[in-house]
């Protein structure tokens, strides 16, 4: 990723150990139209199912942004690991 520009690494001031990774404006870029292409693609599949799997699917959909909700917050880390 860093040779083909779309991260960069830089050492950390604190903790030589350490280096820190960012995604690069090319890095972004790329994500972006990825994302973009996954959504268009996603949306044509919908558009082709029958009415009572969109419907299944409209009425799953606070389940599912709950879930992911839950999966972007933090985890506490147990002891001994």
């Amino acid at each position: 990723l860093e040779a083909s520009g779309l991260v960069s690494r830089a050492a950390t001031e604190t903790d030589r150990r350490a280096v820190r990774v960012q995604t690069t404006a090319a890095g972004r870029a790329l994500q972006q139209r990825l994302r973009r292409q996954r959504s268009q693609l996603f949306a044509a599949r919908l558009a082709g199912l029958p009415a009572e799997q969109e419907e299944a699917l409209l009425a799953a959909l606070p389940a599912l942004e709950m879930l992911v909700e839950h999966l972007n917050r933090p985890q506490p880390v147990k002891a001994g690991r």
